[in-house]
């Protein structure tokens, strides 16, 4: 996606798309396929990787006879079993599962079960009155994890279009975790293990079980990898910087404070 070392040292450099230039759809764990669609504009020569593939197909005396990524899609489903028969129009904008559409299962030699037994999509909130599960780690321990966030990685820090998303550490919690550890949404926290610290964002997600924690992998900054190979982590709030000083208030002497301005960069394709 971008000039580096490797692109420079490469015979044949075909630019790549980031995700937010995409066409397509893509399959979540559960079976649920899912339609994604370009939300910013391709820059310069980039085009869709697959169009490149088809050329170069062609050349090779194989043309797969595709000129869009919905035929692209009609190519894959006709030699999936699992998605034979579905279109991107039946994904539409809320995805389908492969496992409920049409005997997917009875075509892909899968166990089979009746559409009143077909299990529901996996659900993130839990029934009301469903017990949930606590660890037991300690009054301030938490289980921790870690997590891949689709822009905790170059894409997001290089491309001016989408910077805005690259994402800060965020330590995900449970709102009953927060409160028994006195934090609160948005507040800076200082995520610590064997002698080793972080400083992260809380986010609060009601997802979360009771006792566990879960850091983003990738980030510019405060990467989760700091706390590589720790099982549990405290949480404590991290110290509030220290106010800069008052025009007037510096020492004789001192050089001023400096002044840093931000702004969004413009965008050239």
């Amino acid at each position: 996606m971008f000039a580096g070392a490797s692109a420079q040292a490469s015979d044949v450099h075909l630019p790549a798309e980031s995700h937010a230039e995409k066409e397509g759809t893509v399959t979540h764990p559960d079976g649920r396929l899912q339609r994604i669609r370009p939300s910013v504009p391709r820059p310069g020569a980039v085009r869709p990787i697959w169009q490149a593939l088809s050329e170069l197909s062609a050349r090779l005396g194989a043309d797969p006879g595709a000129g869009t990524a919905s035929e692209v899609f009609d190519l894959l489903a006709a030699e999936v079993p699992f998605y034979g028969g579905i279109g991107v129009d039946d994904i539409g904008g809320f995805g389908v599962r492969w496992q409920q559409w049409n005997g997917a299962a009875e075509r892909a030699g899968l166990p089979t079960a009746s559409a009143a037994g077909v299990p529901p999509a996996p659900s993130d909130v839990p029934e009301e009155g469903e017990p949930t599960a606590y660890t037991g780690v300690g009054e301030d321990g938490l289980l921790v994890g870690t997590y891949t966030d689709l822009w905790a990685d170059y894409v997001a820090e290089e491309n001016p279009a989408l910077r805005f998303l690259a994402l800060e550490q965020t330590l995900e919690l449970n709102p009953a975790d927060a409160e028994r550890l006195g934090v609160q949404h948005g507040q800076r926290v200082e995520v610590s293990a064997d002698g080793r610290s972080l400083t992260a964002v809380v986010g609060l997600r009601e997802r979360m079980l009771e006792g566990t924690a879960f850091l983003a992998r990738g980030t510019a900054s405060e990467p989760a990898g700091a706390l590589a190979g720790a099982r549990t982590i405290s949480v404590v709030p991290a110290p509030e910087p220290e106010p800069s000083a008052e025009p007037g208030e510096a020492e004789s002497g001192a050089a001023p404070p400096a002044l840093v301005v931000t702004k969004r960069e413009p965008v050239s394709w």
